[in-house]
């Protein structure tokens, strides 16, 4: 699966437009539909599974810069990849009853550094964008006499879904209606929302880092998340991700200095190193000769957090 090209799966070169994109998916999602063509299922499958992905500027962005892998590890905050996994790939990503209806969960990464863990209690501003109802279409896209079935679903707005290598089949909302079972007529589509039904709305929120706060910890706001169709809004999840320091690696609750080249006579007749700590003190170590061996490194732990 790692190397599935999505761009090759569709057809279209890695520059296509949104429509191209979907011309060719609706091509093929009829032609290798399972009721159709009942011995296409793979096929089927990733196709659905491209779209899916191209059809989406964030999904994509994210491909196009680091491929499946960036999608599956949770590149760029992408922490919810194991749910859009599930969808398509149940069986490889070892999802039971996985959830295939979109949350409304929006998952934002925000960047510490280490010295702001290790002081604690520091404000952090966030901006992030979420997609709420278009407020001149009322979330349909379009006028109803703008409808068309879906091409894709017939109108069903479900699709067949198949884990990896078509060992089961089971039903998913469309991705090229949204579960809908219509699409908005191009020439009437409405403005704002181009015919999605969703606009994007800037949002800000404030998040105090809590002291000792661990790398990739999730904090999560009910109700600041997207809003769904039916009204209700998903949650916001903000991904705490500790940057790298020049000087001290983290253990856990420990704290590391990194190696320190000495040579021979500062480790035969000793020496004073000075450092700058986390929360701004001048700090002093005094090597125990003794007890240290003659090499070129050593580490040193430091204090907890």
């Amino acid at each position: 699966m790692d190397q599935l090209n999505l761009y090759e799966v569709l057809g279209v070169a890695p520059d296509a437009g949104e429509e191209e994109i979907k011309k060719n998916y609706r091509k093929l999602a009829k032609e290798f539909h399972p009721d159709k063509n009942p011995n296409a299922g793979d096929k089927f499958k990733e196709i659905s599974f491209a779209y899916e992905v191209l059809s989406d500027p964030e999904k994509r962005r994210i491909y196009d810069r680091y491929g499946l892998k960036g999608l599956q590890e949770g590149a760029e905050g992408f922490t919810d990849a194991s749910e859009f996994f599930s969808q398509w790939f149940p069986f490889e990503r070892a999802s039971q009853g996985g959830r295939g209806r979109r949350d409304g969960k929006v998952v934002v990464k925000m960047e510490v550094t280490l010295e702001e863990i290790y002081v604690g209690g520091m404000k952090k501003n966030l901006e992030y964008k979420r997609h709420k109802l278009c407020g001149k279409c009322n979330g349909d896209g379009g006028p109803k006499e703008a409808r068309e079935s879906c091409e894709a679903c017939g109108g069903a707005g479900r699709a067949t879904a198949f884990t990896f290598m078509g060992l089961s089949a089971f039903d998913a909302p469309c991705p090229a209606c949204d579960g809908r079972g219509f699409t908005i007529k191009d020439n009437m589509k409405c403005t704002p929302c181009q015919g999605i039904g969703f606009v994007e709305q800037k949002m800000k929120r404030d998040l105090v880092v809590e002291r000792g706060a661990p790398h990739m910890l999730k904090v999560p706001f009910a109700n600041e998340g997207n809003q769904m169709r039916g009204g209700e809004f998903g949650d916001l999840i903000v991904v705490i991700v500790q940057l790298e320091h020049s000087l001290f690696q983290r253990r856990h609750a420990n704290l590391y200095m990194r190696d320190l080249e000495i040579n021979l006579t500062e480790a035969l007749c000793g020496y004073t190193h000075c450092f700058r700590h986390l929360d701004g003190r001048n700090t002093t170590i005094l090597p125990q000769l003794l007890n240290w061996p003659c090499w070129k490194t050593f580490c040193l732990r430091g204090k907890r957090l």
